[in-house]
């Protein structure tokens, strides 16, 4: 019984510490964000907004590959699915983020093309970050797989065949 009290207990650290990070890095970003339309860094520097949206993709597939983790209501039956449900949240996020933009005033529709540029290359800059969070989480998830795998089929091979 204790023993499961304090598996329990693990997982329940895990959680929150694994979450408390996932927030904390959503308030680094917004706070570079802030800092970055304070000081006018976006109008200065034409590539720190596909750097920003790159992190906000990241952020974003790191929350929900928390939510898939800790959360088993939320929680697809396999990892292709999860793969394929970040990617598409991400994408909505990102179009929200668009809507969102356009809706404060932060872009000028007037400008045609070039604010159809902006759209389109923040949108891909926020799915590849969503992209990198995925294959990263698909690569830690089929080696843990694989892992848990080749020690299950040496341990058979090795005490199998002493007993």
């Amino acid at each position: 019984m204790i023993l499961f009290g304090s598996k329990k207990k693990k997982r329940r650290n895990k959680f929150l510490i694994s979450g408390v990070l996932v927030l904390l890095g959503g308030f680094f970003l917004l706070f570079l964000h802030f800092i970055a339309l304070s000081f006018y860094l976006y109008w200065f520097y034409w590539w720190l907004d596909l750097v920003m949206h790159f992190l906000g993709g990241f952020w974003v597939g790191l929350l929900l590959i928390w939510i898939f983790s800790y959360f088993r209501f939320f929680r697809p039956v396999s990892l292709k699915l999860k793969i394929l449900n970040i990617m598409l949240f991400v994408f909505l996020i990102s179009i929200l983020w668009e809507i969102f933009e356009f809706l404060i005033g932060h872009v000028d529709p007037s400008i045609g093309r070039e604010y159809q540029m902006d759209t389109i290359t923040d949108l891909v800059a926020g799915m590849l970050g969503g992209i990198t969070v995925s294959v990263a989480y698909y690569c830690y998830e089929v080696n843990t797989k694989l892992k848990k795998f080749l020690k299950e089929k040496i341990h058979c091979c090795l005490f199998g065949a002493v007993l």
